[in-house]
């Protein structure tokens, strides 16, 4: 491995402490930007031996989690997918203390999906005001989470149904022509953005691939080799991750925010996209899932690219990672069409979540190799 850990670790933590210093304990709130970041920080914090990470990570979730284990914040009569993402942290709190507010709040997550809406082959629905749709962001935001609980809990039913809602999707919204996956599907054809005949959206956004990715990823260390459904899902993701690193930019090693059009003017490279396939590439290497002969360099090159040129120290010393698309959708009001022109028309920031939480677990893959 060419990238010094020291390195890797003094980024991290510089960007871990930032995050720390502008969210005091009690400023956060229950959504899945703040499931993601706690999430990262956690790791890090087990990654380097950072227990002030830990507890921090711990207080912020206490401030969200009544001794009763009821979520402040969260609502299950939205049926909103991005809900479920924080359960992830809970659930680590929980197999750590034992704590039964933890198993209730994680129970609540669970039982919102035995009333979730799905489409006829059993997908989830995005959110309840996106009927019928399924969006790649939703593999990730609820499917290493319910792995994860029938792991600990033996439930092989909830693993299962993770399982084919992956390959079903990706069935659903895989694009010909690259080998890649589109942002979204809709199964009725109702949005102006769903191809009448395919239901796709009309693009591969990185942050959606990115999600999908990292949801493959967590769901395979979690089930583990000797699962049904292992082989094909491990087929996915090294199909995907083949064909991702053929977009990557020889130049600068980050990705595009609309992946495979890296000539069209306007599109630009994405911070939180590029975090996420180092992410995805480094956790596949170290799982034996990915040759690190063939593959290593592309993890080490995204995130020392963005190390090195998307994160600025401010005159206080703090580090901000910068170039993060804000946020992207599809449909709602004012209506995102899906089109090129909205994808690169969304505010570009820094130090959100979405981008930070990736480089940090990024960081920690990368470690570990």
């Amino acid at each position: 491995m060419s990238l010094d850990k020291k390195i890797i670790e003094n980024n991290a933590i510089n960007i871990a402490n930032t995050m720390i210093a502008v969210n005091p304990i009690g400023s956060l709130k229950w959504n899945y930007e703040t499931g993601l970041l706690l999430l990262a920080i956690w790791h890090i914090g087990k990654t380097f031996n950072k227990p002030t990470f830990n507890e921090y990570v711990r207080q912020q979730i206490d401030c969200l989690i009544d001794n009763e284990g009821i979520i402040n914040g969260y609502k299950k009569d939205e049926f909103n997918l991005d809900q479920i993402n924080s359960g992830k942290i809970v659930l680590e709190l929980f197999i750590e203390s034992h704590d039964n507010r933890y198993e209730k709040a994680c129970i609540t997550l669970i039982n919102q999906l035995h009333e979730h809406p799905v489409t006829e082959s059993g997908g989830y629905w995005h959110k309840k005001i996106y009927p019928y749709q399924i969006w790649l962001d939703g593999l990730y935001m609820y499917g290493p989470f319910v792995a994860r609980w029938g792991q600990i809990t033996g439930d092989e039913g909830c693993i299962a149904k993770v399982c084919k809602n992956l390959i079903d999707i990706k069935n659903k919204t895989y694009d010909m022509k690259n080998g890649l996956l589109r942002h979204a599907w809709d199964e009725k054809r109702f949005q102006l953005w769903a191809d009448s005949v395919t239901g796709q959206s009309p693009y591969v956004w990185g942050r959606a691939l990115g999600w999908y990715c990292m949801a493959l990823a967590d769901v395979l260390e979690v089930i583990g080799r000797t699962n049904a459904y292992y082989t094909e899902l491990i087929k996915i993701f090294q199909e995907l991750c083949r064909n991702i690193i053929t977009f990557q930019d020889p130049k600068t090693k980050l990705w595009y925010q609309i992946l495979d059009l890296v000539e069209r003017e306007g599109n630009y490279l994405e911070t939180s996209c590029s975090a996420m396939f180092s992410y995805v590439i480094a956790k596949g290497i170290r799982l034996g899932m990915l040759d690190e002969t063939l593959y290593i360099k592309h993890a080490e090159d995204a995130f020392l690219a963005l190390s090195t040129n998307r994160i600025r120290k401010d005159n206080q010393g703090f580090s901000h990672l910068e170039g993060i698309c804000k946020v992207a959708g599809l449909g709602g009001t004012p209506y995102r069409d899906g089109s090129f022109s909205y994808y690169i028309s969304e505010p570009v920031v820094a130090d959100d979540f979405k981008g930070v939480g990736p480089y940090l677990l990024a960081a920690c893959e990368l470690a570990k190799l």
